[in-house]
């Protein structure tokens, strides 16, 4: 094999792209900041508490994803560094078969839950809001699937180390559909209106990255003819794997979002969802630098000896740890001012906002580590141990809390106790 002309492992390029990384997700946080509370003081409380619930509903449908479209950029990343350009035109062509397989399940499942969950079974709790609920999920449900269509994408561009192009297009979107939701809010537009914004823009979104990724890496090229069997029975395992290790957290909170909404109704899932909405801005800063590593690790697998790939994982779980505690420090502190800045005294829980900020310490601290483990491909016993005592302990958790009366502050503590 020739020596590559160019760095193909991304280490020229790892302070560039996480960078560039902090500095889209501003774009996220700031509109993050403003939306919420734009619903809150132009349609209410309860339909911000829609708004959540719906996203909770739809971040479930999401785990339908198996990590498909994000592993791809370890296979993007290894076969490049590898030389091997008939591999990588297999793996993109097979990935994106599997995606538009997925992109109509996620579609169907949609179509199930807005037509079938909802009026089932919180009907009786969300009463002449369910309507709204519905048609929110639809279209939130709706754009997932877009999503998926168009995932491959972003597999070759970060593959190819290029997240600059993927974070600036990700905030560059996002930026404009929550000004185009707060001009309609401010119209009188319900939520209606912004979950059809939200997924016009995620269809730009797609059809831009698409053009970029072909620009990138042209070599990653699409053809019926190399569609493989062999390769999509082993990307899916270890997609399967990598979702498996990172969905614990937000299984949690997903499952804990609509037992509030089912028991306690949409405006306790308001007041409950915005202090994690915080830790979720935290976790997001951090990963935005863990992201990055998941290719690199498979590029060093192929190019590296075994010390090296030792000092990079050491380095990075001191960094993962540096940048978390600090962070969630200041949260436990101050969170319920930034909550009463925020949001108003209404939305202020000082106990929930402590549990949560304890409970999330660890899991976020040890991004890195997950990520470099999914790079290498040694992230299977890990995912099957993190989701089985998941489950099992939210779930005699959750028994525990229903005999004794469901409450805001019970569910944060299992929250806490589970992560």
């Amino acid at each position: 094999m020739s020596k590559p002309s160019q760095d193909l492992t991304g280490k020229s390029r790892i302070i560039t792209n996480v960078l560039t990384g902090w500095a889209s997700y501003l774009v996220f946080f700031i509109s993050g900041f403003f939306l919420p509370r734009l619903i809150d003081d132009q349609l209410g409380q309860v339909s911000l508490g829609i708004w959540d619930f719906s996203w909770s509903l739809v971040n479930y449908i999401s785990f339908s994803a198996l990590g498909i479209g994000s592993s791809l950029n370890r296979f993007v990343a290894k076969y490049r560094a590898e030389e091997k350009q008939h591999e990588l035109s297999v793996a993109v062509s097979t990935v994106i078969t599997i995606q538009i397989a997925l992109a109509f399940l996620v579609f169907c499942i949609t179509l199930i839950i807005a037509h079938v969950v909802i009026p089932q079974f919180f009907a009786a709790r969300f009463g002449q809001e369910t309507m709204l609920a519905r048609t929110v999920v639809f279209y939130l449900g709706t754009s997932l699937a877009i999503q998926f269509a168009f995932d491959t994408s972003r597999g070759v561009l970060t593959g190819c180390h290029r997240w600059d192009l993927f974070n600036g297009l990700n905030s560059l979107c996002y930026m404009i559909s929550v000004l185009l939701m707060i001009t309609f809010l401010f119209l009188g537009y319900g939520l209606e209106s912004l979950s059809i914004i939200y997924m016009s823009l995620t269809l730009v979104q797609g059809l831009v990255r698409s053009y970029l990724a072909r620009r990138i890496c042209p070599e990653a090229s699409f053809s019926r003819s190399l569609i493989s069997m062999t390769f999509a029975k082993e990307i899916l395992p270890f997609g399967i794997k990598s979702i498996v290790i990172a969905i614990s957290p937000m299984l949690i909170v997903q499952t804990t979002y609509i037992i509030i909404a089912s028991t306690l109704g949409p405006a306790a899932l308001a007041v409950f969802a915005r202090p994690v909405s915080l830790v979720k801005h935290i976790e997001t800063f951090i990963t935005r630098f863990t992201f990055v590593l998941t290719p690199m690790a498979g590029s060093l697998q192929s190019l590296a000896g075994t010390k090296e790939l030792q000092t990079f994982t050491t380095s990075c779980a001191k960094y993962g740890f540096a940048f978390t505690l600090p962070a969630m420090i200041l949260f436990c502190f101050y969170g319920g001012n930034l909550v009463q800045l925020w949001m108003g005294a209404d939305y202020v829980n000082t106990d929930i906002i402590l549990l949560i900020g304890l409970g999330f310490l660890l899991p976020i601290s040890q991004s890195p580590i997950i990520r470099i483990l999914i790079g290498l491909d040694y992230h299977g016993k890990a995912a099957a141990l993190s989701i089985g005592l998941t489950i099992g302990i939210y779930t005699v958790g959750a028994i525990m809390v229903s005999v004794h009366g469901w409450s805001l502050e019970a569910l944060a503590i299992l929250i806490a106790v589970t992560t």
